[in-house]
């Protein structure tokens, strides 16, 4: 491949769908990626346009499901795969407050949810105080999606599997060399190594665990997501993805005992003696900010920009804030959405002062 005009660290859902759009645009790109545990691979790809918690719409919502839909029906006829996935998501009400502030909020949800009476949504699992309907969710099958434009770059020379060093990445008059080779733009979606990077120390990109285990399930019979604390994912075979933890203290990357007991502990709750046998248990660190709001545009020096920190909602935030991104970098400053931009902390950096 002969002098790409952009370096893109990092392989993760934000890196990779970016990527595609620059190459659908006929930019070239170099991207570089490590072997750090990212969300990315170990997501379940759970996407939902409600905050459950809250029954709000999530940020986005209208704008993100509309652009995701769109942006993976094209990828899906041109690589022929199927990644993008909509079960539908049936929330579980805890209790007769919890249900009382779900019907007060139902009529803001729309297009989203639908009216649902249903007190048993499968055999064995019991809703005494009602369900909210999301018929509008599903997830994203990130590995395959990921490894198939991987496959797709390797062919090409677009995609080096190596670790980054900050410290390789010199300016120069034209721009930034790596390895000796000149790009005029660096793009860092590199996740939670992210808060290595020297050029983002005054951005505060933090690093939260999640653990997830695959279960086989033999007598649930489910086709919709359950969410009740956690998220219960149906994979078909009698195969099952539940989680995920949020963990804000931690040791390492590494899958423990005590995340699996915790899932399993939340899993009795809405399964009560149900039989599983535990196949495997994945955990990654997910990019957040304090404010639960993605890191997008130019940094402090020339030619480098960030696209990172989407956090827990980022397989259906991405597509929509990527195509944004792609217009700031083409010269629209407007594009990024206003609670994205880097502004926002040096705003409350200047009136903390």
């Amino acid at each position: 491949m002969a002098n790409p005009e952009t370096l893109i660290v990092g392989q993760g859902i934000a890196g990779t769908v970016l990527a595609r759009l620059l190459e659908k645009a006929g930019e070239s790109f170099l991207m570089i990626d490590g072997n750090l545990p990212s969300a990315s691979r170990a997501a379940a790809g759970v996407w939902n346009p409600i905050a459950v918690k809250r029954f709000l719409k999530a940020w986005l919502a209208d704008e993100s499901v509309a652009s995701s839909q769109a942006f993976f029906q094209k990828e899906e006829a041109f690589f022929n795969s199927q990644f993008f996935f909509e079960t539908g998501l049936i929330k579980l009400m805890s209790n007769d407050e919890e249900r009382k502030q779900m019907e007060q909020r139902f009529d803001d949800l729309n297009p989203f949810v639908v009216a649902d009476e249903t007190t048993e949504p499968a055999p064995g699992v019991d809703a005494p105080y009602g369900v909210l309907h999301i018929k509008t969710a599903g997830y994203v099958d990130v590995s395959a999606y990921l490894d198939a434009c991987a496959g797709q770059w390797m062919a090409t020379d677009s995609l080096v599997k190596t670790e980054f060093k900050h410290d390789d990445l010199l300016p120069t008059e034209q721009g930034w060399e790596w390895q000796g080779q000149c790009f005029k733009r660096v793009i860092f979606c590199e996740g939670i190594s992210g808060r290595n990077n020297p050029w983002m120390k005054h951005l505060p990109l933090n690093n939260t665990k999640g653990q997830v285990l695959r279960l086989e399930i033999p007598d649930l019979e489910i086709q919709q997501i359950l969410n009740k604390n956690l998220f219960i994912l149906p994979q078909g075979n009698q195969e099952f993805r539940i989680g995920s933890t949020y963990e804000w203290n931690f040791d390492d990357l590494e899958p423990t005992e005590e995340g699996k007991v915790k899932l399993l502990e939340m899993l009795e709750k809405i399964l009560p003696n149900k039989n599983y046998r535990v196949m495997s248990q994945k955990a990654g660190g997910r990019p957040t900010t304090r404010d639960r709001r993605p890191l997008m545009g130019a940094l402090d020096a020339p030619g480098l920009y960030v696209f990172n920190g989407m956090g827990s909602r980022g397989v259906i935030l991405v597509p929509y804030l990527a195509e944004c991104m792609l217009r700031y970098l083409n010269g629209d400053e407007s594009a990024i959405p206003e609670e994205g931009r880097l502004q926002r902390f040096k705003k409350k950096e200047n009136l903390s002062r």
